[in-house]
């Protein structure tokens, strides 16, 4: 079942060359924090099962990767990842 999983995200991970590199860098800690697959650029953090600890640990991780902090209220404002993104590269 684990192997069947990664084989998916890696399958997915190369699926995805329409992505950008910060999309599919939020998109991987999307995946992890949220411990789903299932989900794309588009979806709604809330809309998809999201709660506020897991808004707090995906916003403290996305200013880790970035390098660029950002205000757990964004993700409130910009609840999917192509929305954070536009955001993310206007305020840098």
């Amino acid at each position: 079942c684990n192997l069947l999983i990664h084989i998916l995200f890696v399958i997915s991970e190369c699926n995805c060359p329409h992505l950008t590199q910060l999309q599919k860098r939020l998109l991987a800690i999307w995946r992890k924090i949220l411990k789903s697959e299932n989900i794309d650029i588009n979806d709604n953090f809330f809309e998809i099962g999201g709660n506020s600890i897991q808004a707090i640990q995906i916003t403290n991780q996305m200013t880790e990767e970035i390098e660029h902090f950002i205000d757990i209220g964004k993700l409130f404002e910009h609840p999917t990842i192509s929305e954070i993104e536009r955001y993310i590269l206007e305020e840098m």
